[in-house]
Formats: structure tokens, sequence, C-alpha cells
């Protein structure tokens, strides 16, 4: 029964609650602090693919010409990260210098895209040589111009040689008062142990501190439990005996050459030679090519289906959005038609309009458009408002096209399909839900100015939406906080909107579906050597081989002879013009029994999580 309870299924609420965490955490790791980025509040992600920045690539788009790139590796970390590695020629001739700009680092630069449940980021590193006013070879002819200078006598000595104090005259040891802080002090005659006095401090003005009631933090500890006193003595002994044999030594070859510090040259900057050699230097530094990251860092198959997973997560929203209707009624209007025609309002409605958002150049925008064209059509500029977690867009009549029957026509189409319509209506009369016929407009909230500089709210709404805040019916508000109490009232019924559809799922449940089907289809379990030597060589080139060692051999084989079949030119795989390490595509007949046993035993101790004591056939050759 336990192992049945254990294997059954989770409750679909569980995963949504760990899934919404960890889209927190990710949220707090990637935006606390960085909000907004120098382009503005309207980009929340990196825009720049694999393919930018790249001199001989001609695509504009993932297409499957990357897989021949040996510069370009695909990763998952964790199952829930996507990481490219990208090594590209430093751009010297940039506007600024891009990102060596006055430096002198390599000729190429690692850039890493990065993609997770909140969006794609991209950075751009570079290994720091010299600062700017240093040129190439600069600090190895100064290092030998200062040896030129420095005799040999100069030289400074491997172990300083410390004049002996007679005993006589050696500082006695003093210990303070435990309630008197230690300070630092200098004094020729008078020696203090700072660490003893320190200690018996914390414990008389902390008692709290004290590991063992009654005794002090400053007394030494008593002998291990299982070792004797003679035994102590014993340890001690050898100490000193070790310490008296070094001072012998250095005494007797202190003016030894081998004991003065010899000259070091700096290292003469040398140029990568592979093109993915900055990537492996970074992959290796932030530790992900430990053995211990095997269970969590894996390549991707690189296949046409994957670059479609990742256009299609590229193009997934990363925040909430929102749209929302904003007509303005003018005294004495109540048809369609004059409503419409609006082209303007009051100042106190324009004041409104501009607390709502700030207005965005509909043909430059960048974010949320919310059905908005760029041509214009829709008018020129729109109301917009964002933060780190969501984006809302206004279709405000009177910034839209009313000059014909055809703009008239959409503006009704953009503003009759929203769900939610805040109306400003300076009307003594109280507005109607059937003045603009729709089928949306589940929630319109009125507002109407006062005489005395107030505002009355008005919430119509559906019988099937629920009550939501912060405004309610009837509310008087202030002109000074309106706009933002309109705007949160607005989004809530959105939302509120929103969770009754049957089959509506929040941004990130989207997102995390299109990770765990890309992980699922295009994760590679390949081996750890496999999975070096793709890191190593994301392509082969053009002229290299690969020599098989896990050709079929009886039992009785000698070392020699084992010797001789592997480096036999028989066993080495026909030459192609761009092959890929790692590939899946081989056969179970084409591999020996060596090389499908360790196959096995690797995936078998990846899932398992536990490692086995078998060790996997070392790395294939690479000739050239």
């Amino acid at each position: 029964m336990s192992s049945r309870s254990s294997d059954s299924p989770k409750p679909e609420s569980h995963d949504t609650v760990k899934l919404a965490a960890k889209t927190l955490i990710n949220h707090l790791v990637n935006h606390l602090c960085h909000f907004p980025m120098g382009s503005g509040a309207s980009r929340i992600n990196s825009s720049i693919q694999e393919f930018h920045d790249w001199e001989d690539m001609t695509c504009d788009d993932l297409k499957s010409d990357l897989f021949f790139s040996p510069n370009l590796q695909f990763f998952i970390l964790n199952k829930r990260t996507l990481i490219s590695f990208i090594e590209l020629s430093a751009l010297t001739n940039a506007p600024g210098g891009g990102v060596t700009a006055g430096l002198t680092t390599a000729r190429t630069v690692c850039r890493v895209i990065l993609r997770d449940l909140t969006g794609k980021y991209s950075w751009d590193s570079s290994v720091l040589y010299a600062p700017p006013w240093c040129n190439k070879g600069s600090s190895l002819n100064n290092a030998k111009a200062l040896l030129d200078i420095c005799t040999e006598i100069e030289r400074e000595p491997l172990l300083i040689q410390e004049e002996e104090i007679p005993p006589s005259i050696l500082p006695s040891t003093v210990h303070r008062s435990p309630s008197q802080i230690p300070y630092h002090q200098t004094d020729n005659e008078v020696e203090y142990d700072n660490l003893n006095d320190l200690l018996g401090y914390i414990g008389y003005t902390s008692p709290e501190c004290i590991l063992e009631p009654g005794l002090p933090l400053n007394v030494e500890a008593p002998i291990p439990e299982g070792l004797s006193e003679d035994a102590e003595n014993v340890v001690t002994d050898m100490v000193i005996d070790q310490k008296d044999g070094e001072l012998e030594y250095y005494q007797k070859h202190k003016n030894s050459q081998s004991l003065i510090a010899q000259p070091q040259m700096p290292l003469e900057v040398q140029d990568p030679v592979s093109p993915f050699q900055i990537c492996r230097m970074l992959l290796n530094q932030m530790g992900l090519l430990a053995w211990e990251k095997r269970c969590s860092f894996d390549l991707l198959k690189k296949s046409d289906s994957m670059l479609r997973q990742l256009k299609y997560l590229d193009n997934q929203k990363c925040r909430e959005t929102h749209k929302f209707a904003v007509i303005y009624v003018a005294e004495g209007q109540e048809d369609k038609n004059s409503i419409l025609n609006n082209t303007g309002g009051s100042k106190a409605y324009e004041d409104f309009i501009s607390g709502l958002g700030w207005e965005i150049d509909l043909e430059t925008h960048q974010g949320f458009l919310g059905g908005l064209h760029q041509n214009k059509s829709t008018g020129d500029t729109a109301p917009y408002f964002a933060t780190s977690l969501y984006e809302c867009i206004y279709h405000v009549s009177t910034r839209m096209p009313s000059g014909s029957d055809e703009a008239i026509h959409t503006k009704i189409k953009h503003l009759g399909n929203d769900e939610v319509h805040i109306v400003w209506s300076e009307h003594f009369r109280d507005y109607r839900r059937g003045i603009i016929p729709t089928e949306f407009g589940d929630v319109i909230i009125v507002i109407y100015p006062l005489p005395n500089g107030l505002y009355r709210i008005q919430i119509i709404r559906k019988a099937e939406i629920p009550y939501f805040g912060p405004l309610f019916n009837g509310a008087i508000v202030d002109r000074k906080i309106l706009p933002g109490l309109v705007r949160a009232a607005a989004i809530n019924a959105s939302r509120i909107k929103r969770a009754q559809m049957s089959l509506y799922h929040s941004f990130y449940e989207e997102r995390a579906k299109g990770f765990d089907t890309l992980v699922q289809n295009h994760i590679d379990m390949t081996m750890f050597e496999d999975f070096s030597a793709s890191v190593f060589a994301p392509v082969l080139p053009a002229n290299s081989t690969i020599c098989d060692q896990t050709t079929d051999l009886p039992q009785s084989a000698s070392s020699s002879s084992l010797e001789q079949t592997f480096t036999s030119p028989d066993q080495m795989s026909p030459s192609s013009a761009r092959q890929s390490r790692g590939s899946s595509t081989d056969t179970a007949n084409e591999e020996g029994p060596i090389k499908r046993t360790a196959r096995r035993l690797s995936l078998r101790s990846r899932k398992t999580g536990k490692s086995t004591s078998v060790t996997p056939p070392s790395s294939p050759l690479l000739k050239q």
C-alpha cells in the first residue's frame, strides 16, 4: 500500500504552487534591483538570438545552419534553464568599442544566452589581459627591464631570516581581566595574548555563548576521548622534533641558491586557437564541467524540432498582459456615433489619461501592443504602463482616428473586444451598458466628476463576475489617487474574468509546458566522455575522423593486440564534411559490447542518481 500511495500522481494544485514558487524565485534573481533596464520598461527580455553578430552567418532566423557551427553549443541546466554558449569575434570597430572597449583582451568573446521561466537574457564575457594603457607585450618588456636592474644580492629569499632573541629579553605574557575589552596594544616589554583575552571577554559578557556552564571559553580543550596523556605527549614531541629538524636544515642550507627566490617572467598573451576555447574556459570556471554536475547539466539534441521549440519559447509572453478600453462621454452625448467621434476631452480627462500610464509611440514600441497596429491605422500614441510582473495598454477612443466609416469600425472593433471598459462620463445621466453594443465589456468602471473636485465611481459588471477591489460601486475618490486606483481595479477585474475561463493558464504555466516538452523530447543523455568531447568541439573540423575504441575482442586478447586494434586504420569511421559529436544516430549493432554495457550502466546511474564502480571507456581519439 505504501508503494502505491507514493507512486500516485500529486494533485495539480500542488504542482501549480511549486511552479509559482519557482517562477517567483527566478523573477527575484533576474529582476530585483535590475528593472527597468536601459531600454525601458517595455523590454524585459533580451532580443538577441544565437545567429546575431556572426561574421559569416547570413541567416536571419533560427535555422539548422547553426548546427554546423563549431562555436555554438546548447545546454540545459536542472531541466529548467536553457543555456547557449556562442564564441564570437570581439567587435573592436563597433561604436564605443563594443564590450572590450579600450581593454587588452582576447580576440574572441563568449556570449551566453539563457532562457528560463521568466524570459530570455544574454551576456557577453571577455578575458581581460591588461588595463587600457598596456599594449600587447608591454608587461613582458617591463619585467625584463626590472630584472636587469636587480642583482642576485637584492633578490628576496624564500624564508625570512629572523634574528634570534635571547630568552632573557623575551617579553612576558600578560593576561587581562575578563571584564576588560582586549584592544590591540604594542609594548616591547609586555606581550598580550589577544585571542585568549577576547575569548575570556566574550564568555564574561555573553554567558549564553559558553559551551559548558562554568567553563570559560579560553580554557584549553581537554584531551580527546580515546587519546591518553602519554599519546598526547608523543604527538607533541613529534611536532617539536619536526620543527627542530626544519630549523637545522635551514641553518645548514640558508645560503644555497635553491632557497633564493628565482625571477618569474609573465607569460605572453596567446590568442585562442579553438573556436570554442573561451566558452570552455567560462564553463569550467562556473563549475559546470565537474563530474558532480552531470546529473543536472546536459546537452540538447540538435534538430529542427528543437529550433521550433526555441522559437515558441521566445514568442511566449513573460509577463501578465492586459488591455483596457477608455471611452470619453461629453456632456449631452448618449448615442454611439457622437461618443466615438470625439477626438479630445476636457483637461480633467486628459490629466486622468496621463495618470494611467505614459504615452508611447506605437510605431517604435517594443512591448505589448494589445492588438494596436504599428502602421498608425489605430493612432500614433497610446497610454502604456508596465512593471516587472505585468504590462497593460489602453485603447483610448480619443487617440484613435475617427474621420471615416472604416476608422469608426476599427475603433469599435478594438474597444468592443476589451473585457474591461473605463468610461469617463461628463453627462448628467448615468452611463448605460448598451450604448456601445458588444458581447464583451464584462466590467465597466464609470467615472463621474463632481462639482467639489471629487469623483464618483460606478461599477457595472455581469452577474457571473464576483466582487473585486480596490474600488467599489458608489466610492468617492480624490483626483490624486484616481488613476492608480482605477488601474488597479481594472487589472483585478481582468484577472477575475480570466480565472473563470476553464482552459485558461497563466503565462508561466504555458512557458513551463514548453520547457517540459523541449526537455522530454530533446535532452541528450550522453555519457561523460561524449559530453566532454561535445564541449571540447561542438562540431568536428572538416578533415577530422574519430577512431572507434569499442571493437569486439576475444577475452584472451593481450594488451598489445588490444592497442593495435584500437589504433588500426580499418576501425576509423569515414570522415564527414561537418560531423557532430554525441550523435544518437548510431545503432546498437555498430557498437561493441564494451560500449553498450558502459552506456547502459551510465544511463542507469543517471536515472537512479547513484554512481557505479564501472569505469567507462576512454574518449575517442581525434586524428587530423
